[in-house]
């Protein structure tokens, strides 16, 4: 088992890169493959994924899976360890939801609060 984290995490760390691989999973599969293996490089690999996709079903599943990350376990203890830079690719996105109005803004203030922003 600790072998397919693995190959998950080195997927999601090349995310930036080939963010094709986005649509493989489901939000709401993620706190499942995740399990209590959240760490910062991951969270914002992720983080860094979301912000290079800009088309409209990537934008529309951006909360879904910022909601369901939030979910997995360690995921308190593991956003206490991010820096300023690291999360300024998660604030670079939700202040594009904001603009652009794809999303309400009740939604997206519920995930400002769940990563404190």
């Amino acid at each position: 088992m600790l072998s397919a984290f693995g190959s998950f995490k080195k997927r999601a760390l090349t995310l930036d890169n080939t963010t094709t691989r986005q649509h493989q999973v489901r939000p709401a599969q993620l706190p499942a493959l995740i399990k209590n293996n959240l760490c910062a490089e991951l969270l914002a690999a992720i983080f860094r994924a979301l912000a290079v996709r800009s088309d409209d079903e990537a934008t529309a599943r951006t909360l879904d899976v910022l909601e369901s990350v939030a979910k997995a376990k360690r995921f308190d203890q593991t956003l206490m360890f991010l820096d300023d830079k690291e999360l300024e690719p998660l604030k670079a996105v939700l202040a594009s939801l904001r603009t652009t109005g794809r999303e309400d803004g009740a939604s997206i203030d519920r995930v400002s609060k769940l990563y404190r922003l």
